[in-house]
Protein backbone atom coordinates (compact mmCIF):
# COMPACT_ATOMS: atom_id res chain seq x y z
CA UNK A 1 0.00 0.00 0.00
CA UNK A 2 1.28 3.48 -0.37
CA UNK A 3 1.78 6.38 1.77
CA UNK A 4 -0.58 8.34 -0.17
CA UNK A 5 -3.69 5.41 -0.21
CA UNK A 6 -2.45 4.80 3.68
CA UNK A 7 -2.83 8.41 4.50
CA UNK A 8 -6.28 8.30 3.07
CA UNK A 9 -7.91 5.76 4.71
CA UNK A 10 -5.83 6.60 7.97
CA UNK A 11 -8.22 9.63 7.79
CA UNK A 12 -11.07 8.38 6.93
CA UNK A 13 -11.10 5.77 9.85
CA UNK A 14 -10.28 9.12 12.44
CA UNK A 15 -13.09 11.00 10.65
CA UNK A 16 -15.35 8.01 11.30
CA UNK A 17 -13.95 7.74 14.78
CA UNK A 18 -14.80 11.49 15.55
CA UNK A 19 -18.45 10.96 14.02
CA UNK A 20 -19.49 8.04 15.59
CA UNK A 21 -18.12 9.45 18.99
CA UNK A 22 -20.00 13.03 17.90
CA UNK A 23 -23.52 10.96 17.66
CA UNK A 24 -22.77 8.98 21.50
CA UNK A 25 -22.37 12.06 22.80
CA UNK A 26 -25.27 13.57 21.05
CA UNK A 27 -27.45 10.86 21.81
CA UNK A 28 -26.23 10.70 25.77
CA UNK A 29 -27.00 14.45 25.78
CA UNK A 30 -30.86 14.30 25.24
CA UNK A 31 -31.40 11.05 26.80
CA UNK A 32 -30.43 12.29 29.90
CA UNK A 33 -31.36 15.52 29.69
CA UNK A 34 -27.82 16.85 30.39
CA UNK A 35 -27.95 20.69 30.62
CA UNK A 36 -25.68 20.85 27.28
CA UNK A 37 -27.14 22.85 24.55
CA UNK A 38 -28.40 20.77 22.15
CA UNK A 39 -27.51 23.29 19.22
CA UNK A 40 -23.49 22.89 20.81
CA UNK A 41 -23.88 19.11 20.47
CA UNK A 42 -25.01 19.15 16.74
CA UNK A 43 -22.20 21.22 16.16
CA UNK A 44 -19.61 18.76 17.15
CA UNK A 45 -21.93 16.16 15.15
CA UNK A 46 -20.75 18.76 12.30
CA UNK A 47 -17.30 18.68 12.68
CA UNK A 48 -15.56 15.13 11.24
CA UNK A 49 -18.80 15.96 8.04
CA UNK A 50 -17.10 19.12 7.55
CA UNK A 51 -13.53 18.10 7.80
CA UNK A 52 -13.91 15.44 5.52
CA UNK A 53 -15.51 18.02 2.90
CA UNK A 54 -12.54 20.38 3.10
CA UNK A 55 -10.11 17.66 3.19
CA UNK A 56 -11.86 16.15 -0.06
CA UNK A 57 -12.04 19.34 -1.46
CA UNK A 58 -8.12 19.99 -1.24
CA UNK A 59 -7.54 16.48 -2.67
CA UNK A 60 -9.65 17.24 -5.38
CA UNK A 61 -7.61 21.26 -5.97
CA UNK A 62 -4.21 19.47 -5.68
CA UNK A 63 -4.62 16.75 -8.08
CA UNK A 64 -6.41 18.94 -10.92
CA UNK A 65 -3.34 21.44 -10.10
CA UNK A 66 -0.72 18.56 -10.46
CA UNK A 67 -3.10 17.15 -13.91
CA UNK A 68 -2.46 21.17 -15.06
CA UNK A 69 1.45 21.30 -14.44
CA UNK A 70 0.78 23.84 -11.38
CA UNK A 71 3.45 23.35 -9.38
CA UNK A 72 3.24 26.54 -7.18
CA UNK A 73 -0.65 24.67 -6.01
CA UNK A 74 0.73 21.16 -6.72
CA UNK A 75 3.08 20.95 -4.26
CA UNK A 76 1.47 22.70 -1.11
CA UNK A 77 -1.94 23.18 0.52
CA UNK A 78 -3.95 25.53 -1.76
CA UNK A 79 -5.20 28.59 -0.50
CA UNK A 80 -9.10 27.61 -0.73
CA UNK A 81 -8.09 24.98 1.58
CA UNK A 82 -6.12 27.46 3.81
CA UNK A 83 -8.99 29.07 4.61
CA UNK A 84 -11.10 26.47 5.16
CA UNK A 85 -9.12 24.86 7.83
CA UNK A 86 -8.98 28.27 9.20
CA UNK A 87 -12.22 28.92 9.49
CA UNK A 88 -12.68 24.83 11.00
CA UNK A 89 -10.35 25.79 13.41
CA UNK A 90 -11.99 28.61 14.56
CA UNK A 91 -15.56 26.52 14.31
CA UNK A 92 -13.84 24.16 16.88
CA UNK A 93 -12.10 26.03 19.36
CA UNK A 94 -15.44 27.81 20.00
CA UNK A 95 -17.28 24.18 20.38
CA UNK A 96 -14.11 23.13 22.49
CA UNK A 97 -14.37 26.43 25.03
CA UNK A 98 -18.50 25.70 24.96
CA UNK A 99 -17.68 21.99 25.81
CA UNK A 100 -15.09 23.26 28.47
CA UNK A 101 -17.50 24.86 30.51
CA UNK A 102 -19.29 21.70 31.12
CA UNK A 103 -16.43 20.48 32.67
CA UNK A 104 -14.67 22.82 34.83
CA UNK A 105 -15.00 24.04 37.30
CA UNK A 106 -16.86 21.88 39.26
CA UNK A 107 -18.78 23.24 41.66
CA UNK A 108 -20.35 25.52 39.23
CA UNK A 109 -21.49 22.66 37.08
CA UNK A 110 -24.14 21.96 40.39
CA UNK A 111 -25.92 25.35 39.69
CA UNK A 112 -26.53 24.36 36.16
CA UNK A 113 -27.72 20.45 36.85
CA UNK A 114 -30.04 22.23 39.63
CA UNK A 115 -31.83 24.94 37.19
CA UNK A 116 -32.48 21.67 34.22
CA UNK A 117 -33.97 19.65 37.48
CA UNK A 118 -35.99 21.97 38.60
CA UNK A 119 -37.26 22.86 34.56
CA UNK A 120 -38.33 19.45 34.25
CA UNK A 121 -39.99 19.09 38.00
CA UNK A 122 -41.71 22.40 37.07
CA UNK A 123 -43.05 20.74 33.59
CA UNK A 124 -43.66 17.19 35.51
CA UNK A 125 -41.83 15.39 32.58
CA UNK A 126 -42.19 12.36 34.45
CA UNK A 127 -40.13 10.56 31.15
CA UNK A 128 -36.98 12.46 31.51
CA UNK A 129 -36.50 12.51 35.68
CA UNK A 130 -36.86 8.52 35.41
CA UNK A 131 -34.77 8.03 33.20
CA UNK A 132 -32.20 9.60 34.99
CA UNK A 133 -33.06 8.04 37.97
CA UNK A 134 -33.14 4.52 36.69
CA UNK A 135 -29.69 5.26 34.85
CA UNK A 136 -27.66 6.11 38.19
CA UNK A 137 -30.68 3.90 40.71
CA UNK A 138 -31.05 7.27 42.60
CA UNK A 139 -34.26 9.13 43.89
CA UNK A 140 -34.26 12.88 43.44
CA UNK A 141 -31.31 15.13 43.07
CA UNK A 142 -29.55 16.24 46.24
CA UNK A 143 -31.48 13.72 48.72
CA UNK A 144 -33.71 11.18 47.52
CA UNK A 145 -36.70 13.51 48.64
CA UNK A 146 -35.28 16.48 46.26
CA UNK A 147 -38.04 16.25 43.73
CA UNK A 148 -38.35 13.04 43.10
CA UNK A 149 -40.49 10.85 40.64
CA UNK A 150 -43.01 9.67 41.36
CA UNK A 151 -44.51 13.15 42.24
CA UNK A 152 -45.66 14.66 45.16
CA UNK A 153 -49.55 14.65 45.00
CA UNK A 154 -52.26 13.53 47.20
CA UNK A 155 -51.77 9.91 46.20
CA UNK A 156 -48.03 10.14 46.86
CA UNK A 157 -45.68 11.23 49.65
CA UNK A 158 -42.41 12.93 49.10
CA UNK A 159 -40.76 9.22 49.44
CA UNK A 160 -42.73 7.65 47.61
CA UNK A 161 -39.57 7.30 45.03
CA UNK A 162 -37.75 5.27 48.30
CA UNK A 163 -40.97 3.19 49.00
CA UNK A 164 -41.52 2.09 45.40
CA UNK A 165 -37.91 1.56 44.52
CA UNK A 166 -35.26 1.46 47.65
CA UNK A 167 -33.23 4.04 46.27
CA UNK A 168 -31.29 5.85 49.02
CA UNK A 169 -29.14 8.34 47.18
CA UNK A 170 -29.68 11.52 44.98
CA UNK A 171 -28.81 11.68 41.59
CA UNK A 172 -26.95 15.04 41.56
CA UNK A 173 -23.38 13.36 41.68
CA UNK A 174 -23.85 10.93 38.69
CA UNK A 175 -25.76 13.14 36.98
CA UNK A 176 -22.50 15.67 37.16
CA UNK A 177 -20.77 13.24 35.86
CA UNK A 178 -22.34 12.03 33.08
CA UNK A 179 -22.36 16.19 32.23
CA UNK A 180 -18.38 16.18 32.61
CA UNK A 181 -18.04 13.16 30.44
CA UNK A 182 -19.75 13.97 27.38
CA UNK A 183 -18.98 17.06 27.75
CA UNK A 184 -15.22 16.04 27.43
CA UNK A 185 -16.25 13.96 24.38
CA UNK A 186 -17.25 16.66 22.61
CA UNK A 187 -13.85 18.24 23.55
CA UNK A 188 -11.85 15.68 22.06
CA UNK A 189 -13.46 15.72 19.12
CA UNK A 190 -13.05 19.34 18.49
CA UNK A 191 -9.24 19.10 19.40
CA UNK A 192 -9.00 15.76 17.50
CA UNK A 193 -10.33 17.59 14.34
CA UNK A 194 -7.93 20.43 14.83
CA UNK A 195 -5.14 18.17 15.77
CA UNK A 196 -5.80 16.52 12.07
CA UNK A 197 -5.48 19.47 10.18
CA UNK A 198 -2.22 20.55 11.80
CA UNK A 199 -1.00 17.25 10.72
CA UNK A 200 -1.90 17.50 7.49
CA UNK A 201 -0.46 20.59 6.91
CA UNK A 202 2.68 20.01 8.25
CA UNK A 203 3.17 16.79 5.79
CA UNK A 204 2.04 18.54 2.69
CA UNK A 205 4.49 21.49 3.69
CA UNK A 206 7.44 19.21 4.34
CA UNK A 207 6.45 17.51 1.10
CA UNK A 208 6.54 20.83 -0.54
CA UNK A 209 10.14 22.03 0.79
CA UNK A 210 11.35 19.00 0.01
CA UNK A 211 10.36 18.53 -3.96
CA UNK A 212 11.55 22.27 -4.12
CA UNK A 213 14.97 20.86 -2.65
CA UNK A 214 15.34 17.89 -4.56
CA UNK A 215 14.42 20.35 -7.95
CA UNK A 216 16.71 22.78 -7.33
CA UNK A 217 19.76 20.60 -6.21
CA UNK A 218 18.95 18.16 -9.04
CA UNK A 219 18.63 20.59 -11.91
CA UNK A 220 20.23 22.95 -11.37
CA UNK A 221 23.94 22.10 -9.91
CA UNK A 222 25.26 18.86 -11.17
CA UNK A 223 28.17 17.24 -8.75
CA UNK A 224 30.70 18.35 -8.97
CA UNK A 225 32.78 15.90 -11.07
CA UNK A 226 34.69 15.75 -14.27
CA UNK A 227 31.54 15.53 -15.79
CA UNK A 228 29.91 17.85 -14.03
CA UNK A 229 32.27 20.75 -13.86
CA UNK A 230 32.47 20.63 -18.01
CA UNK A 231 28.62 20.81 -18.41
CA UNK A 232 29.03 23.82 -15.20
CA UNK A 233 30.77 25.52 -17.83
CA UNK A 234 29.53 25.09 -20.91
CA UNK A 235 25.77 24.81 -20.13
CA UNK A 236 25.29 21.53 -22.04
CA UNK A 237 25.15 17.76 -21.82
CA UNK A 238 26.91 15.24 -22.77
CA UNK A 239 26.59 11.13 -23.41
CA UNK A 240 27.33 11.13 -19.81
CA UNK A 241 24.81 12.86 -18.52
CA UNK A 242 21.23 12.03 -17.53
CA UNK A 243 18.02 13.33 -18.49
CA UNK A 244 17.78 15.65 -15.10
CA UNK A 245 21.21 16.90 -15.72
CA UNK A 246 23.07 14.65 -12.78
CA UNK A 247 25.95 13.47 -14.15
CA UNK A 248 25.86 9.08 -14.78
CA UNK A 249 28.75 7.06 -12.87
CA UNK A 250 31.98 6.90 -14.87
CA UNK A 251 32.22 3.99 -17.16
CA UNK A 252 35.73 3.76 -18.26
CA UNK A 253 38.87 4.56 -16.09
CA UNK A 254 41.64 6.52 -17.31
CA UNK A 255 44.95 4.72 -19.08
CA UNK A 256 47.73 5.78 -20.35
CA UNK A 257 48.68 5.98 -24.03
CA UNK A 258 51.63 2.87 -24.08
CA UNK A 259 49.49 0.39 -21.81
CA UNK A 260 46.00 -0.64 -22.53
CA UNK A 261 43.77 -3.16 -21.13
CA UNK A 262 40.88 -4.59 -22.83
CA UNK A 263 36.93 -4.74 -21.60
CA UNK A 264 36.60 -8.38 -21.49
CA UNK A 265 37.57 -9.82 -17.87
CA UNK A 266 38.02 -12.94 -19.38
CA UNK A 267 40.69 -12.17 -21.80
CA UNK A 268 44.07 -12.11 -20.89
CA UNK A 269 45.19 -9.81 -18.14
CA UNK A 270 48.61 -8.79 -19.10
CA UNK A 271 48.53 -4.95 -20.80
CA UNK A 272 49.22 -4.74 -24.55
CA UNK A 273 52.41 -2.66 -25.51
CA UNK A 274 51.82 -0.77 -28.59
CA UNK A 275 55.03 -0.50 -31.05
CA UNK A 276 53.99 2.79 -32.85
CA UNK A 277 57.02 2.32 -35.33
CA UNK A 278 55.67 -1.11 -36.82
CA UNK A 279 52.08 -0.73 -36.24
CA UNK A 280 51.80 -3.90 -34.06
CA UNK A 281 51.08 -4.89 -30.71
CA UNK A 282 52.57 -7.30 -28.34
CA UNK A 283 51.24 -8.77 -25.30
CA UNK A 284 53.45 -8.32 -22.31
CA UNK A 285 54.17 -10.77 -19.57
CA UNK A 286 52.19 -10.55 -16.32
CA UNK A 287 55.48 -9.98 -14.55
CA UNK A 288 58.57 -8.87 -15.59
CA UNK A 289 62.09 -9.52 -14.80
CA UNK A 290 64.29 -7.10 -13.42
CA UNK A 291 67.27 -6.28 -16.23
CA UNK A 292 69.43 -5.17 -13.20
CA UNK A 293 70.30 -8.68 -11.63
CA UNK A 294 71.09 -10.03 -14.80
CA UNK A 295 74.19 -7.37 -16.25
CA UNK A 296 77.18 -7.12 -15.84
CA UNK A 297 79.27 -4.37 -14.71
CA UNK A 298 81.97 -3.62 -17.64
CA UNK A 299 84.38 -1.84 -15.97
CA UNK A 300 85.54 -4.62 -13.68
CA UNK A 301 86.56 -6.74 -16.75
CA UNK A 302 88.56 -3.80 -17.74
Amino acid sequence: MSNTRLAVLTTIIVLAALLVTAVTAYYNIQSLSLPISGITAIAAVLIPILNGASITGGQFHASRARRSNLRKSAGFISWPTATAFLALTIYETVIATLALTHMVPVDDLACGLRRQWDRLYSNKDATAIRRIQDAHQCCGLVTPKDHAWPFQDKNNQPDACITAFDRHKGCLLDWRQDEQIYAGLLLLVALSAIGLKILIVGISSTQHQSSWFHRLTGRKYPALTATGVDQLESGTSNENSSSNGIPRRIERAYHDDIFETTDNEDSDPRPIIRNDNRGTENRAPAVQPSALGNSRNEWRDE
